[in-house]
């Protein structure tokens, strides 16, 4: 149930987006050619602000829409499920094993590694 309710909803805004960056550029290769309404169209050259921010909108929603579907508990309880019933690898041989270093570590008082961190002077 969950995941069709997120699908629908993602579908709505994602396509509604697209549909609107396709008017967006119906006007803006129109707005060379004429002013006012749009032959063919129920729409006018003045729109263009509001349906590019409408389209700017509905496209956010959709990536919303589908952030909340990825953390809802269905599908984090989905993805906990599916882990836990996957065995875990067998441990690597010791040749595949990360080799140890052989130089000597540094003392407690020696110099230690440059600072990454920002500090203003």
């Amino acid at each position: 149930m969950v995941k069709s309710f997120f699908n629908k909803i993602f579908s709505v805004f994602f396509f509604l987006g697209l549909a609107l960056v396709k008017r967006y550029s119906e006007i803006i290769t129109k707005m060379q050619n004429q002013t006012g309404k749009i032959s063919g169209r129920g729409y006018y050259t003045e729109d263009r602000e509001v349906i590019g921010v409408l389209g700017v909108a509905t496209s956010y929603m959709s990536i919303l829409i589908m952030a909340l579907y990825i953390t809802s508990p269905a599908v984090v309880g989905l993805v906990a499920r599916i882990t836990s019933r996957n065995e875990p690898r067998a441990t690597r041989s010791a040749s595949l094993s990360r080799p140890s270093s052989t130089a000597p570590t540094p003392a407690r008082g020696s110099k230690s590694p440059p600072s990454t961190w920002y500090s203003p002077s």
